[in-house]
């Protein structure tokens, strides 16, 4: 086996399913094949599974590895769903747009000349931060985020740790964490045993040498 990829519904409601995406990369060299995990807009496909909502873990948890910011908005009659993901340094890697009638990501060399020359308009117009301030985040529990003209429907921030083996969803009011929930992928056997372990040590040599692991 050469790839997996794994769809799990983090987030759903009148503007359709937001999925977490995890893809591995197995035999190939790594330069050509690296795991991403992120955050996009696949409309209403029923292609995902439903991770388990789990008590907040105590003892045991994974390192944080990225973090997924998700804006919906309501533009009549539809919503437009921006998300942008976060490495774990808080550097935006990728952006995703979607709506009932259009779905698009920016490639990343795309977001890196965003990023580096401030010249994207899409990120003034919904609110996204080019790079967060993750421990001052996670400290504070806040997350100030940008004004913008359009009607919010919602804002979720998403950290994903151990390459999402556990996901916490925070929903955002005003910038402050109002609601949280863990969220926990089923797993297989074969995962378990053998894959996770591969993708992760795959995913540890991506950071190690500077590689993204959003897309």
């Amino acid at each position: 086996m050469d790839r997996t990829v794994k769809t799990d519904a983090i987030l759903s409601g009148p503007f359709g399913t937001v999925d977490a995406v995890k893809e591995c990369f197995y035999t190939r060299p790594i330069e050509n094949g690296f795991g991403s995990v992120s955050v996009e807009f696949n409309g209403n496909d029923k292609e995902h599974e439903l991770p388990s909502e789990v008590p907040s873990p105590t003892e045991g948890l994974p390192p944080l590895t990225s973090l997924s910011l998700v804006r919906i908005f309501r533009t009549s009659p539809e919503y437009v769903i921006v998300s942008a993901n976060y490495e774990r340094d808080g550097s935006l890697g990728s952006l995703n747009f979607g709506s009932a009638t259009a779905i698009y990501r920016t490639p990343d060399p795309q977001v890196n000349e965003i990023v580096r020359k401030g010249l994207d308009p899409e990120l003034t117009k919904y609110g996204i931060p080019a790079h967060i301030d993750v421990e001052k985040y996670l400290l504070s529990r806040q997350m100030p985020l940008p004004a913008v003209a359009l009607d919010q429907e919602k804002n979720v921030m998403n950290e994903f740790y151990g390459f999402g083996k556990l996901i916490r969803q925070d929903e955002l009011k005003d910038g402050v964490i109002v609601a949280s929930r863990w969220l926990q992928p089923s797993v297989t056997e074969e995962e378990k045993e053998t894959l996770n372990p591969l993708c992760d040590a795959r995913f540890r040599q991506q950071q190690a040498i500077g590689l993204p692991t959003v897309e």
